[in-house]
């Protein structure tokens, strides 16, 4: 159970690291809050952890395939800096 448990978390620490890179903040803020929430609303049990770690890999593998589309100033604000760090 313990590897498992690991794969999971590396799955989801992998899948939220890479929509921080690709300015996905939103998405990224969703996976950590669904972890958290359900974490804490079990107490945090051991199994309450693994049930957060495979409820947010299973978020974070929906909002990869269907993400949420961020406000037009959030759009604006990562454009900003994507541009900045090319130059």
């Amino acid at each position: 159970m313990v590897i498992i448990s690991g794969i999971f978390m590396a799955f989801n620490l992998l899948i939220i690291l890479h929509k921080l890179r690709e300015f996905m903040v939103l998405n990224a803020l969703i996976d950590l809050l669904s972890l958290g929430v359900i974490v804490f609303l079990t107490a945090g049990t051991y199994s309450g952890l693994a049930t957060g770690m495979i409820a947010s890999a299973l978020v974070s593998i929906y909002l990869w395939f269907l993400p949420i589309r961020e406000p037009k100033l959030i759009r604006k604000i990562r454009n900003k800096i994507k541009g900045k760090s090319q130059q």
